[in-house]
């Protein structure tokens, strides 16, 4: 479960820095101090957002990917908990929480 555990923090980290990189969400007037610092360089704002998405895509994707890995491993570590107590209940909550993870991923 620790294993869950830090790929849910690496998951939130990716999602932070995607977040951080989208320039289209900024306040406008960061975005008009920054478009006068980009027009300096000879970018447009639009320019410099579109490079940016490359980023924000990569960010995601490693974010999804750590959060997808996380939840099954956690609902296997919650189920392996509940088996050294109760073998019939630890099976009943491994394959119910793995079968509603295969049915979010196949019919959401």
């Amino acid at each position: 479960m620790g294993i869950a555990v830090a790929l849910f923090v690496a998951a939130s980290q990716f999602f932070l820095q995607a977040k951080a990189c989208d320039m289209r969400t900024m306040p406008k007037e960061y975005v008009g101090f920054l478009s006068s610092d980009l027009m300096k360089d000879g970018i447009t704002f639009e320019a410099a957002a579109l490079l940016n998405d490359d980023k924000i895509r990569y960010y995601e994707k490693r974010g999804r990917y750590c959060y997808n890995l996380g939840v099954p491993l956690m609902l296997f570590g919650f189920g392996f908990v509940v088996i050294s107590y109760n073998v019939l209940a630890g099976f009943i909550v491994l394959c119910v929480s793995v079968s509603l993870e295969v049915y979010q991923h196949l019919v959401i």
